[in-house]
């Protein structure tokens, strides 16, 4: 019996002992971080907390939406779609936060681009028709406005580098002076000379 129970506890612990790696692992590659982020990355990583924070405020105070953003009292099961908010705006906030810390361009292009063209497409509409007006309204002006701070960083980003990369080419690059050859300079005697070594020939 004894022998069993502790063939069982180290079963147990080396059961626990892959979980616990994963875990660690998961977190380490979530600390991850590029070495240099650019100002757009920074921006895009702080517009992530912010989202997460709203939707996290969301899900712990269902009625923020009728006592800060002043919007109607619920008549049937809006708090559910409160909730699916506050789940949606924190999901999307972490990954910004995340991706943001990858350093990547792509991820900061593609948020620009929905914020700016998806967002208000969608939000607006379902604001009119009465569905969490005000709320959905300060989703719709809030994220186009940061998107497009992220966009000027990102574009501001490019034309260093870009003007980098034209400095970089004009040092390598040589320029028209040098392929002109140096021509030797004719030697010229006096006339003089010429005559005395005539004559000594």
């Amino acid at each position: 019996m004894a022998l069993g129970r502790t063939q069982s506890a180290l079963g147990a612990k080396a059961s626990c002992k892959p979980s616990w790696r994963i875990t660690m692992t998961l977190l380490a590659a979530l600390k991850q971080s590029s070495a240099k982020l650019s100002a757009a990355s920074k921006f895009t990583s702080a517009c992530g907390l912010l989202y997460l924070a709203s939707g996290v405020l969301f899900l712990l105070w269902l009625f923020v939406v009728q006592q800060l953003l002043l919007d109607p009292d619920f008549v049937g099961n809006e708090a559910t779609w409160v909730r699916i908010l506050g789940m949606t705006v924190a999901v999307i906030g972490m990954f910004y936060f995340v991706a943001g810390r990858s350093g990547g361009k792509q991820i900061v292009a593609a948020s620009i681009v929905d914020r700016i063209f998806l967002v208000p497409f969608v939000l607006v509409p379902a604001a009119a028709s009465g569905v969490f007006p005000y709320t959905l309204l300060l989703f719709a002006v809030l994220a186009p406005a940061l998107a497009v701070v992220a966009w000027c960083l990102l574009s501001r980003k490019s034309a260093k580098i870009a003007r980098s990369q034209a400095q970089g080419v004009a040092k390598v690059s040589p320029g028209p002076q040098a392929n002109l050859q140096v021509r030797p300079k004719p030697s010229y005697k006096p006339t003089c000379l010429r005559h005395a070594a005539s004559v000594k020939r």
